[in-house]
């Protein structure tokens, strides 16, 4: 044994007894994603020039533009952080467990609130409309005259009625109007010069048809902004009524005292009147108190009250703690997921990694008998280092991506586990095999060339190193490509596969390596048994299979590609889901026997819909306190001139195995495509950026003819996986791209395996032809090429069989690509390699 194995094993004690303390308690620590546990989600973006023209407002009339634009641009830059700070400061003001804040692209925002309940996402939801822009502005002296004048002339803004009270009359808004734009608002009643309309709140006790408003006109330019509030809080008044305090820094005390020594009683800007001046408190062009001051304040205290009752005050204390968004949020999408359908596939998802897990472990030790044990023992230990190699993973890739580790900013735990994340753990297990099966590979060829037990299991280990770097480092550069251009589940994915392949490569590079180390003598002689899938001396002519199998394979190509385009032109639902194309929401009340779960119909409701001609129908249930509610997601919005919801409905009511179920309609909503549509562009560019990477990375490694050969092998995985993926009836979906962006990542560790051993045959062997050595290559990896697609396979085979619904489909396009891209390595890979060089040696191979 080595004279430094006691610190590799010391790492490895740290590694396991880290990963331990991470999940420990399972229930605690291992946090599920919203698509497991069920929750509330939107994403959201700054409106910008809403932005531009609040820094705009700020500055007085003549200030120079220069000025003006150099702080707009200053704005602009730190606006999206800033956005997602307030956002997690005002969620975590809700007591929410673990919320999900992640940035996009194009200033997009996406929240997730995993086991939020309707009460909570309502909650959120207000909070994250809220701007909390916070000003002070004079009151006109004539708005009591103007406010009276506007009610009683029966005026009111756009989307808003007059409601005549008792205590008199007032504004209140219209039911499902949509909201009154800013500045038509600030032009209502005539303001005087210098002054704008806005609205201000009022309680009325015993009134609960919805907020009221009294007319008010206040100052065009505050005379201070919320910049330099320090704290909010909540106390009662001398009447037992709820307020809420604001306390100022030290340059907010020193301006809030000069506002008021001006217009106190006969202050500097009020020398005229023996009464002080009324300053409105405004929140995001809403006034909700105006007191009048009637002294110079030092303390650098203010008051809001009057205006709400004791829920409503806490929550203006949560959002003014929690700072101004720099702008308003335009809402692009939200959605809540039931958690019964996470159930279920955390239920399958588990079974399948069970089964695949025994599947491959199993192989391993009937295969490389005494080897193949260490292996199994590898396979345990990835998935016992997989909790620390997340962590490890998504700090790294958090350099390449803001608020990577998807943990509200804690590099110590757990990122969130997502079904694409599950997916990943399954596809780690069958990639983790592939590093053993190549170092077990060749410790068997050196033993038939004569060389005793121990030296060839450490020659195993030297000669298979290469390959398993380059091919393992391919994969990776693919998953940083994807978690920077993918959001939410990719991106969960994606650390899923870095954190996979990182422990993988220890286990198998550094601790099988020790585990051999120290059970196998130098001295042994006996070789190490295992079995043969293919004979040492196979000599199969696949260089005069190439040209018929390149036909084969672009005939399949263009054929399935084509019906794909034909299919999608004529009606795209039926090749991209509705997280692409948009579609409807149609929500039922459901009441159903105690006996019934929600787990058991959900099969019965697909059918139906089916059954119908509604065949993407995603049912998804919900709860709240009262009542369990039922989502029907799907591309269409009609079917044979008939609105959706009634389509569905009818089916409902209509099937026989769901007449102990009632079903009541509620509504149906349009499901934008926006977010679908971009997910589109950053899928394609990943593919793009990913494969550019991996043509530079495998031309410095080897050369330009064998980049290009892989590459060209990638583009016919993906082109052949998508078309026969589309052909056999799966529809693509957000889930589906994660599975493509894989394939480019995998596909390539066959081809570098092939072209590795190309190279080391190239250096060793001078005189065969080329053509001749790489079809001799081919055969003597042959036997790899096809345990590695096997191991993977039997995983995922284990994940078609036994999963349902979107991981089910993301199941299906692996085990399409993992099949396709074992021929392409042999077929696609090394006949393009062969062209561009016109079968002659590359250059580094001459001069050896």
């Amino acid at each position: 044994m080595q004279s430094n194995s006691w610190i590799k094993w010391l790492i490895l004690v740290i590694l396991l007894s880290t990963s331990i303390l991470l999940i420990s308690p399972p229930k605690k620590k291992i946090r599920l994603g919203l698509d497991l546990q069920g929750g509330y989600s939107f994403t959201v973006e700054l409106d910008k020039s809403a932005l531009e023209e609040t820094i705009r407002g700020r500055f007085p009339e003549g200030t120079p533009e220069g000025e003006i634009k150099e702080r707009i641009n200053t704005a602009m830059k730190t606006a999206d952080d800033t956005a997602v700070e307030v956002i997690r400061n005002r969620i975590d003001s809700l007591g929410t467990e673990e919320p999900v804040i992640t940035r996009g692209k194009q200033g997009r925002i996406y929240v997730q609130i995993p086991g939020a309940s309707e009460q909570k996402r309502a909650e959120a939801e207000k909070l994250i409309r809220s701007v909390a822009f916070l000003d002070f502005r004079l009151v006109s002296v004539r708005s009591s005259e103007k406010a009276g004048r506007l009610l009683e002339s029966g005026q009111a803004p756009r989307g808003h009625v007059i409601v005549d009270l008792q205590s008199g009359k007032y504004y209140t808004r219209k039911a499902q109007t949509e909201m009154i734009d800013a500045r038509e608002l600030q032009r209502f009643g005539d303001p005087d010069p210098g002054y704008v309309f806005m609205l201000e709140k009022q309680r009325v006790d015993g009134y609960e048809g919805g907020d009221l408003f009294k007319p008010c006109f206040v100052g065009r330019r505050p005379l201070m902004t919320g910049e330099n509030l320090q704290k909010a809080d909540t106390a009662l008044d001398n009447f037992g009524r709820p307020q809420v305090s604001l306390s100022f820094d030290r340059d907010g005390t020193k301006k809030f005292a000069e506002i008021t020594s001006k217009y106190a009683p006969y202050g500097s800007s009020n020398p005229d009147s023996a009464n002080g001046r009324q300053v409105a408190i405004v929140l995001d062009g809403v006034v909700y108190s105006a007191p009048v001051i009637k002294e110079k304040i030092d303390g650098g205290r203010a008051v809001i009250s009057g205006s709400f009752g004791h829920a409503e005050a806490a929550i203006l204390r949560n959002v003014l703690n929690a700072g101004a968004m720099p702008a308003p949020l335009k809402f692009l999408g939200q959605r809540f997921v039931s958690p019964t359908l996470g159930g279920d596939a955390i239920a399958a998802a588990t079974k399948a990694i069970i089964i695949g897990f025994i599947a491959i472990i199993a192989f391993m030790m009937i295969y490389y008998r005494q080897m193949g044990v260490v292996a199994s023992a590898g396979l345990v230990l990835v998935l016992l280092l997989l909790p620390v190699c997340a962590v490890i993973a998504s700090g790294v890739l958090s350099l390449f991506s803001p608020d990577a580790t998807m943990s509200g900013g804690s590099l110590m735990r757990l990122p969130v586990l997502t079904l694409p994340g599950i997916a990943g753990i399954l596809l780690t297990l069958g990639m983790a095999v592939d590093a053993n099966v190549l170092i077990f590979e060749r410790t068997y060829e050196e033993q038939l060339n004569g060389r005793p037990a121990y030296p060839a299991i450490m020659a195993g280990y030297q000669r298979a190193f290469l390959a398993i770097f380059d091919g393992n480092l391919t994969t990776i550069i693919t998953a940083v490509i994807l978690f920077a251009f993918g959001t939410g589940l990719i991106r969960g994915f994606s650390i899923t596969l870095v954190a996979g392949i990182i422990a993988s490569m220890f286990t198998a590079l550094v601790v099988t390596k020790l585990v051999f180390q120290a059970t196998v003598k130098e001295t042994r002689a006996k070789p190490m048994k295992m079995m043969r899938l293919i004979k040492e001396n196979v000599n199969i002519p696949f260089t005069s299979y190439f040209r018929r199998f390149i036909i084969i394979a672009v005939t399949i190509i263009v054929i399935t590609n084509v019906l794909t385009v034909i299919r999608g032109i004529r009606n795209p639902s039926d090749v991209f889901a509705v997280d692409f194309t948009g579609g409807a929401k149609i929500s039922y009340t459901v009441e159903m026997a105690d006996e019934v779960s929600t787990t058991d119909i959900l099969g019965e409701i697909r059918s139906a819909a089916v059954a119908a001609g509604i065949n993407d129908a995603a049912p998804q249930f919900q709860r709240t306190a009262q009542e369990t509610f039922l989502e029907v997601k799907t591309v269409l919005t009609d079917l044979d001139g008939r609105e959706i919801s009634d389509v569905l409905t009818s089916a409902l009511t209509s099937a026989e195995n769901l007449q102990d179920v009632q079903f009541t309609y509620v509504d149906i909503d349009a499901v934008g495509s926006q977010i679908g549509n971009e997910m589109k562009k950053s899928a394609a560019y990943a593919i793009l950026f990913s494969t550019l990477a991996m043509l530079l990375y495998i031309t410095l490694r080897f050369e330009f003819g064998f980049a290009l050969g892989a590459i060209v092998a990638l583009i016919h995985d993906v082109f052949i996986t998508i078309g026969i993926f589309s052909t056999i009836g799966y529809q693509f979906n957000l889930t589906i791209v994660a599975a493509m962006l894989t394939i480019v990542g995998y596909g390539v560790n066959d081809t570098i395996v092939l072209f590795d051993r190309v190279r080391e045959e190239l250096k060793r062997d001078q005189r065969t032809s080329f053509a001749e050595l790489t079809n001799r290559c081919i055969n003597i990896t042959l036997s790899r090429t096809i345990l590695t697609s096997l191991t993977t396979l039997l995983t995922i085979l284990a994940l078609l069989i036994f999963s349902t619904g979107d991981i089910q489909g993301f199941a299906a396009c692996m085990f399409i690509g993992v099949l396709v891209s074992t021929f392409s390595s042999i077929f696609i890979a090394s006949p393009i390699m062969l062209a561009w060089y016109r079968n002659k040696r590359p250059n580094f191979a001459v001069r050896k």
